[in-house]
């Protein structure tokens, strides 16, 4: 009887058929079926409760294998995402570092040109200064020689054809510096002989204690008048007359006026004083030739 029976205890979701009753049982016999049947059906909701337990236990494992999965891909992302980042950073400081150091090298590189720069700019106005200091040095030895060597044979003359052959022999660089400077020069010295001839005829005041002794023209070492269109007075001052007092003053004023044509350097009269060039043919050359010189300026110009 019990093979006749069809029941499932299978553990899968398949769902559970009761077998069919029998027909041509007796009372006895259909009780005893009745029971197996019941208790076929408990065994296969108990494997049914036990397969959806298992189904559930497994899900939840599945779930949980997924979780951890997720989990550790989210680590190893964000591994990867920092790593990323430290890189990142990391080159970015290097690069930093790279501009900070091409920039130190940059501004050493710059003082260095600009040091080689103003080396040469130096060296270049030491040159010109040396040169211009030879230039000025050599006129002022022409002039000198011109005229220790012209003494008793004509001084204005020489001391203008030294000028001259001065302004001649300076090769400026360019015609416009030669223009310019000769016309300073002359100009300057026109002034200073002007403000001379104030000073020498300059009218006696009636308090003024000096008497002029004699007035001559100067004569050369050979004892004859110097030629030439301008003949400078030569004024000899005595001291005070008979019966007068020389006044504080006037000597101090005279005294002044002495120092005044002292060289400070080297304590000699500033016509033979190296240091002040262009004074002595300034002194020796009268008002016509600065005109005369002037005149040939404006040729030039």
């Amino acid at each position: 009887m019990l093979n006749s029976t069809e029941y499932c205890l299978s553990t899968t979701p398949k769902p559970y058929e009761s077998a069919s009753t029998p027909e041509g049982l007796t009372l006895e016999q259909y009780k005893v079926f009745t029971e197996e049947r019941t208790a076929v059906e408990e065994k296969y909701e108990e494997a049914v409760g036990a397969h959806d337990m298992w189904k559930a236990a497994k899900a939840k494992e599945v779930r949980l294998e997924k979780l951890k999965a997720d989990k550790e891909a989210r680590v190893e992302k964000l591994k990867i995402l920092q790593k990323e980042e430290e890189e990142q950073k990391a080159a970015e400081e290097k690069r930093k570092e790279e501009e900070r150091q091409a920039a130190i090298l940059k501004e050493q590189q710059d003082a260095v040109e600009k040091k080689k720069k103003d080396d040469l700019k130096k060296e270049k106005e030491e040159k010109e200064a040396a040169k211009r200091l030879r230039k000025e040095q050599r006129k002022v030895e022409k002039v000198v020689k011109a005229v220790e060597s012209s003494k008793g044979k004509g001084t204005e003359k020489a001391a203008e054809a030294a000028l001259i052959e001065e302004e001649k022999g300076a090769d400026a660089d360019t015609e416009e510096e030669m223009l310019e400077g000769t016309k300073k020069k002359a100009l300057k010295k026109l002034k200073e002989i002007r403000d001379g001839k104030r000073r020498v005829t300059a009218p006696i005041g009636p308090k003024r204690k000096w008497a002029p002794k004699s007035t001559s023209v100067v004569e050369e070492s050979d004892g004859e008048s110097r030629p030439g269109p301008s003949k400078r007075v030569k004024m000899e001052i005595l001291g005070p007359t008979e019966g007068e007092e020389e006044m504080i003053g006037n000597k101090r004023s005279s005294e002044k006026s002495i120092y005044g044509h002292t060289c400070s350097h080297c304590k000699t009269k500033k016509a033979a004083c190296s240091f002040n060039k262009g004074t002595l043919s300034t002194l020796a050359v009268g008002s016509e030739e600065i005109s005369e010189l002037l005149e040939k300026t404006g040729t030039y110009g």
